[in-house]
C-alpha cells in the first residue's frame, strides 16, 4: 500500500495556520483541550505539556528557519515552511513540504 501525505505548494499559503491550528488540536491531550474550552486558559498555558511543546517550537522554528534561508529560501517563506515543518513533526501528522515525493522518470 502506497502512504501518501499533503504536500506543500503555493495554492495552500492562506490554508497554512488553520492546517497548523488543526495539527496542535490533534496533539494536544483531551483534558487540556476541556480547560481550554471551559475558558481556563491560564491553567491550559500553565500545564507542562503546553510548556514543553512551546519551548519545542521556540527552539525549532529559528533553527529550520536559518537552514531554510541559508539554503536559498526567502526570509518570509523560510518562517512559513519552517512553521509548517515543525508542526507537522511534533504532531507526528506525517504531511511534508518538499515535492521529492512525486513521481519522476516514471519511477514509483
Amino acid at each position: 500500500m502506497e502512504q501518501r501525505s499533503f504536500v506543500y505548494s503555493p495554492e495552500y499559503r492562506n490554508k497554512l495556520l488553520i492546517c497548523i491550528g488543526t495539527m496542535l488540536i490533534g496533539t494536544t491531550n483531551f483534558s487540556l483541550l476541556l480547560l481550554l474550552f471551559k475558558g481556563r486558559i491560564r491553567d491550559f498555558c500553565k500545564s507542562s505539556e503546553m510548556r514543553f511543546l512551546g519551548g519545542l517550537i521556540l527552539i525549532t522554528i529559528p533553527i529550520l528557519s536559518g537552514f531554510l534561508v541559508a539554503g536559498g529560501e526567502t526570509t518570509g517563506e523560510g518562517i512559513r515552511l519552517s512553521l509548517f515543518n515543525a508542526f507537522s513533526a511534533l504532531s507526528t501528522t506525517g504531511y511534508a513540504t518538499c515535492s521529492e515525493y512525486t513521481k519522476k522518470d516514471g519511477a514509483g
